[in-house]
């Protein structure tokens, strides 16, 4: 056995476009193993140091030299005296200086220990906060966390959204095992596994194991994982994504790629569904839906339990004054809290949840945003809208003086957006008599009158707008002088 086996038990799909261009390569797992080829001299030199730490904190050595591959080329992008480019990452696997004490000279044994540790500790967070994951998965989890935090790392299918690149561990990966025969080894006894996450197949790559099993060469046996190609979809499964549809872990988008096949998209939305287990309330009597809105009625046949947050046709009902995270300070000058001033970040961890089809909750986003310089302005504690899009793989575009048909254009497309309000008597408010953020959901029809679907961060509710002119104007009693100011925000994908 090998500690490099774990590595071929998932095969991802290699590097993203912008990685493989710094190579003029096209992307994909060959690419990967081709800047893993040409860095193979410089990270031979520190083969013995991988092995020995590989072995010390029981990670696959050919991990640890692929690290060093991408971040730093196996040194080749560092500085004279040792930092990468942005100043603060020093050393060949690139440890922050402003997150840890530096240990050792940029090339040292002492270095590759310390980065090994670091990447040690993610591991065993992505464990204990991902349990149900495989192992696999929870390391390649840990491998994502290297780049930007344990706290990003939520979900199975989007494991690298966020990351450098978008394809961090993905990229790695498969450097990874390109690298083992060189760096530890890999057992040939042990067959391969294609990981039931991924639908991919593997690559050609240089002798490596991952499309023969024993010693023989020949071919490994596929894994006959439900949901593969040719399998007729049950109505058991079908009822299953249904639910998970109904409350915000899967899009049915997702789910008409496969409907009654239990897929990769259904698995990945399931541990989605394991993973908030504990943020999930069961006290309503099973296969009720109580998502605001709606009438109350039985399910078929799976049933599931209520999130404790409120889903409206895949978009999430946060308050911003919510025990979880209203008393959390906005910025870095603890003046403000979420609960007084967090309108407008909460409105977009509502928008960008839909967008994205990954739920993001107050609390994620405004740690994102303390940990992605995501806060500015005079006060220091305002939102950087394009910063807080990132923490989904979006882009933000701020939009004044927008009109009504803008506004359709996005709700037609599925995209809520965060909408600038303005109710205070005689305040001036912020940019165009803004004193308030909401997001805007949808758009219908009522006695026939247009009515556009909000939700209010400020009492964690729905509500609508009638038109006004070129504005809209809230038609609840209690939200009456909310009135449009023509500032708005709106998200899409970052490739759109």
């Amino acid at each position: 056995m090998s500690l490099n086996d774990i590595l071929f038990r998932y095969n991802s799909t290699g590097a993203s476009a912008a990685t493989a261009k710094q190579d003029k390569l096209s992307p994909g797992v060959k690419a990967s193993h081709q800047m893993a080829k040409t860095d193979l001299p410089r990270l031979q030199k520190y083969a013995a140091e991988f092995i020995a730490m590989g072995k010390k904190y029981g990670l696959p050595p050919a991990l640890l030299a692929a690290i060093a591959s991408r971040e730093t080329r196996a040194g080749a992008q560092l500085d004279d005296s040792g930092y990468g480019s942005n100043g603060a990452d020093f050393g060949l696997m690139q440890v922050n200086e402003h997150s840890h004490v530096l240990k050792g000279g940029p090339y040292s044994r002492e270095h590759i220990e310390q980065a090994t540790g670091i990447l040690k500790s993610f591991y065993q967070a992505v464990i204990k906060k991902h349990p149900s994951w495989p192992s696999d998965q929870q390391l390649r989890g840990a491998v994502a966390a290297y780049n930007f935090g344990v706290s990003n790392v939520r979900s199975l299918e989007g494991i690298d959204q966020g990351t450098a690149n978008d394809d961090y561990s993905s990229d790695i990966w498969a450097r990874a095992q390109a690298l083992a025969p060189l760096f530890g080894g890999a057992s040939t006894t042990t067959p391969l596994v294609v990981s039931t996450q991924t639908p991919s197949q593997p690559q050609p790559g240089p002798k490596t194991q991952t499309q023969t099993g024993p010693k023989t060469g020949s071919p490994t046996p596929k894994s006959s994982s439900p949901g593969s190609q040719g399998e007729k979809g049950t109505p058991l499964v079908k009822d299953l994504q249904l639910l998970l549809v109904k409350y915000g872990y899967m899009t049915e988008q997702e789910m008409k790629t496969g409907p009654g096949l239990l897929g990769p998209k259904t698995r990945a939305a399931v541990a989605r569904f394991l993973e908030e287990k504990t943020r999930i309330t069961s006290g309503k009597p099973a296969g009720t839906r109580t998502t605001a809105g709606t009438t109350p009625s039985k399910d078929p046949a799976l049933t599931l339990p209520m999130k404790s947050v409120a889903m409206i046709d895949g978009v999430p009902l946060y308050k911003q004054g919510d025990k979880d995270w209203g008393k959390l300070y906005l910025g870095a000058r603890e003046n403000l809290t979420i609960h007084a001033a967090g309108c407008a970040m909460t409105s977009t961890a509502m928008a960008i949840s839909k967008i994205s089809g990954r739920p993001i909750n107050p609390k994620e986003l405004d740690e994102y945003l303390d940990t992605h310089g995501g806060y500015g302005g005079d006060s220091g504690n305002g939102i950087m809208w394009d910063v807080a899009a990132q923490a989904r793989g979006l882009k933000a575009k701020r939009l004044s003086g927008c009109s009504l048909v803008t506004i359709d254009k996005e709700l037609t497309s599925d995209r809520p957006v965060v909408a600038g309000v303005h109710y205070k008597a005689g305040s001036a408010g912020g940019a165009n008599g803004t004193d308030h953020w909401v997001t805007i959901t949808g758009k219908y029809t009522e006695g026939g009158q247009i009515r556009y679907a909000a939700h209010d961060p400020a009492t964690g509710e729905k509500f609508s707008f009638s038109v006004e002119g070129n504005k809209l104007r809230a038609n609840d009693d209690a939200l009456n002088n909310y009135v449009t100011t023509g500032e708005f925000c709106a998200f899409k994908a970052a490739t759109a």
